[in-house]
């Protein structure tokens, strides 16, 4: 059909791109420091450290300076994650014996235990809407994913096939699941509905891939790989496209996360010789934040009922043809089509067809195309 062989275009420009042309040491202590999460308000990465003799949470500020000490417990605690407002932070912790899940708010105070099963549990990341934790747990005999309220409660298992599931990524919109498993023999990137069913894969490869991270607008999904014969941070796009590789050091590089613009990946490596936190920029011109800030950034709500506002920008003057087309890619209407100068535009649809007439709920596409640039978002309408 013509939309998915049109968004073929888009993915070929990334290709031709280059990758992370700079990358900044964020901290520099002789301690191993990996696992980094970047806060929604941009200000503070969290991330593991045994700078105090045990691995605790730490979070330092992006813009550089002195990192604070979150968690003290003299058990472990891994896997920091931050609540959609910022205010809190959620780790799996061994102070109970077995690993557990806890939350912490960031200005101080106790940690509050969330799960309580005997198995353990690890690598939680907590819903978009902030109601949910979801978590990797061994409690049904082997590793799956699972689901929990923030407050704690009765959890959901989410995967129930007998490979090794763990480590997800909660979609930016709710719906999805990224995570990685064994189900296909090698290690690859998987996505699942977050309220369970089929499973598809995202990657196909002979080597090895983990820890995956949504983009803050849901397009592309980082991931360490090792298909370059070297462990290193690769970018996918959700929808057709082959993978780029972002990092190209002869060091390990791993646990990728995405800054809240979508234009900065942190991650950790050992390229100083020692385990630290690294941001690379990707806003030289040039790069993949040419392609992902000038398009679409996005519709608010999503999902929506019954308007929806799509946001775009554009780099240059430029022919733009903004449309929407349903799940069998059959234009349902056109919001813009027309000459417009450098800037960023709102559009509403009010979930019409051409005619005028309300459609169904369900999933639709939102397409923008602008001179060389073809771009291609979800959206759902829900009545």
């Amino acid at each position: 059909m013509k939309i998915w062989s049109c968004l073929f275009s888009l993915f070929l420009l990334l290709l031709n791109f280059s990758s992370a042309l700079s990358a900044d040491q964020i901290t520099t202590d002789p301690a191993a420091d990996s696992q980094p999460c970047w806060s929604p308000a941009n200000d503070y990465i969290a991330f593991v450290s045994n700078r105090s003799g045990n691995y605790d949470i730490w979070v330092i500020p992006v813009a550089g300076g002195e990192a604070i000490q979150i968690t003290t417990d003299p058990a472990g605690e891994w896997s920091p994650a931050w609540s959609p407002d910022g205010s809190m932070l959620v780790f799996n912790s061994y102070r109970t014996g077995g690993g557990d899940i806890y939350t912490k708010p960031l200005a101080g105070g106790p940690a509050t235990q969330v799960t309580t099963d005997p198995a353990n549990e690890w690598m939680p990341v907590w819903s978009p809407d902030g109601s949910q934790i979801g978590f990797t747990s061994e409690r049904s005999g082997n590793y799956d994913i699972w689901v929990i309220p923030a407050s704690g409660g009765t959890a959901t298992q989410i995967t129930t096939d007998p490979a090794s599931d763990r480590r997800l990524s909660w979609s930016p919109d709710g719906s999805q699941f990224a995570f990685q498993t064994d189900r296909g023999g090698d290690t690859d990137i998987w996505l699942i509905p977050s309220s369970g069913g089929v499973a598809t894969p995202f990657t196909d490869h002979a080597a090895d891939e983990h820890s995956p991270a949504w983009s803050p607008d849901g397009s592309l999904i980082a991931f360490r790989s090792t298909r370059s014969g070297n462990p290193d941070i690769w970018i996918k796009p959700l929808v057709g496209g082959d993978a780029i590789q972002a990092t190209t050091e002869l060091s390990t590089e791993a646990m990728p996360t995405w800054s809240p613009s979508g234009t900065k990946i942190a991650y950790h490596s050992d390229l100083s010789g020692n385990s630290d936190i690294w941001v690379a920029d990707f806003n030289i011109s040039g790069t993949i934040d040419d392609v992902v800030r000038a398009g679409l950034r996005g519709n608010y709500p999503n999902p929506f009922n019954p308007s929806t506002t799509i946001v775009f920008e554009l780099r240059e003057s430029s022919e733009v043809m903004l449309q929407l087309f349903d799940v069998k890619g059959q234009l349902v209407n056109t919001l813009a089509s027309s000459f417009m100068s450098p800037g960023s535009y709102q559009k509403i649809w009010d979930g019409t067809n051409l005619s005028g007439r309300e459609v169904a709920s369900g999933v639709y596409f939102v397409q923008l195309r602008t001179g060389d640039l073809l771009q291609t978002r979800k959206i759902s309408l829900i009545k």
